[in-house]
């Protein structure tokens, strides 16, 4: 997975083909218009899905005229929860709704995104922490269902948590380290 991240912007107009720069891994989209009926928007997300890249898709305006539409969605190939409609005088709401967006990548590009943008980090920090707790939670209430057996059940219960559980949380130590920026060393 990527170690780094950089930004680029890209402007696209209504005339033209957008051209994706390489090694992009995440693209947001950011319009002041209706995504669903503005053309850029439109090609640019076609461009995005042909190479496979996430995308978030911003759509900001000065007041609460465009809504979320449920037909729009589907059109852009873009999961429902990657779209953002919000107003200009509410950046809390923006910057909320764009944490819960930027949660649904893939893990693979958050702690790049996270060290990137340290306004974000401690939000992506508490989406990775709260994702380790339930994988946490899940692999012990499976690896508990041995204990049934008396003696030997809870030996092998017991020891199964031990390496796993303490592998997950060493893993979430590095990876919050890593967004932080310490040196992993």
């Amino acid at each position: 997975g990527p170690t780094t991240a950089s930004v680029s912007t890209l402007i696209v107009r209504d005339d033209t083909r957008p051209e994706i720069p390489p090694g992009v891994d995440l693209a947001l989209v950011l319009t002041d218009r209706d995504p669903a009926n503005d053309v850029a928007v439109l090609r640019l997300l076609s461009s995005l899905r042909a190479y496979a890249i996430s995308t978030i898709v911003i759509s900001l305006s000065e007041r609460a005229e465009i809504t979320p539409g449920g037909s729009d969605r589907g059109r852009f190939s873009v999961p429902a929860q990657r779209i953002i409609h919000a107003q200009l005088s509410e950046p809390e709401e923006l910057q909320k709704r764009l944490i819960g967006a930027i949660a649904t990548l893939d893990r693979h590009h958050l702690a790049p995104l996270a060290y990137c943008a340290p306004t974000l980090r401690a939000a992506l920090v508490d989406a990775l922490i709260r994702d380790a707790s339930k994988s946490n939670g899940q692999f012990a209430l499976v690896s508990s269902i041995p204990s049934v057996f008396p003696v030997l059940g809870g030996i092998v219960s017991s020891v199964a948590d031990l390496f796993v559980l303490t592998k997950n949380e060493v893993a979430l130590v590095f990876r919050i380290a890593g967004i932080y920026g310490r040196d992993l060393k």
